[in-house]
């Protein structure tokens, strides 16, 4: 019962692996070295409430492996024309939707953990950050983040706050979204590396 990840050191999820089990009524998480799902794997695990695809490059799927739920499919928003033209996936295109992939994993370590992860499926979807409106000061004062190129996806921002990365000593790139209106004072204070 609850979420379910199938670890990055699992390459193949079987046959009817999980056919209608009802236990499974959370978030599936398919680890990023599956490179291939069997037939009905997941059919009849109607409790389903995402699942989260890790692959850049989708994995073979077999038939009816998703039936029998209707939860959206996220894979990552740099792979998603890939699952969209992928005809292994067509019967799942109408499902399928982008999560975004950051490059940066205490970047996306803090963003899951700021309650921007409405679905609680542990990663943060294009809708998802397109609904941020402030960022709270959550990146201020740390040290670990490098990029947040992923900020472009945050379009419900209209401006950067006061003090937001201030303190981020080790930040070498932002990619801000258009409709930044306004950085305010600090937003980027003592960010000694930032060249972009």
């Amino acid at each position: 019962s609850g979420n379910i990840t199938i670890p990055n050191t699992v390459e193949t999820i079987g046959n009817s692996a999980f056919y209608n089990c009802s236990g499974v009524n959370g978030a599936l998480t398919i680890g990023e070295n599956v490179t291939s799902i069997g037939n009905s794997a997941f059919n009849g695990c109607s409790g389903l409430i995402s699942i989260v695809c890790k692959q850049l490059i989708p994995p073979m799927i077999g038939t009816n492996v998703f039936d029998g739920s209707t939860c959206s499919i996220y894979v990552p928003i740099t792979s998603l024309n890939t699952y969209l033209n992928d005809t292994n996936w067509s019967n799942y295109v109408s499902r399928i939707k982008p999560y975004i992939n950051f490059e940066d994993k205490q970047v996306e370590d803090i963003a899951i953990n700021s309650n921007w992860d409405i679905v609680n499926d542990n990663v943060i979807s294009k809708v998802e950050a397109e609904n941020v409106s402030a960022l709270e000061n959550k990146y201020m004062n740390n040290t670990s983040i490098k990029t947040f190129n992923e900020l472009s996806y945050f379009i419900g921002l209209q401006e950067i706050d006061v003090n937001d990365f201030n303190g981020c000593l080790n930040l070498t790139g932002v990619t801000l979204p258009n409709n930044i209106t306004k950085i305010n004072m600090n937003g980027f204070a003592d960010c000694q590396k930032l060249s972009s």
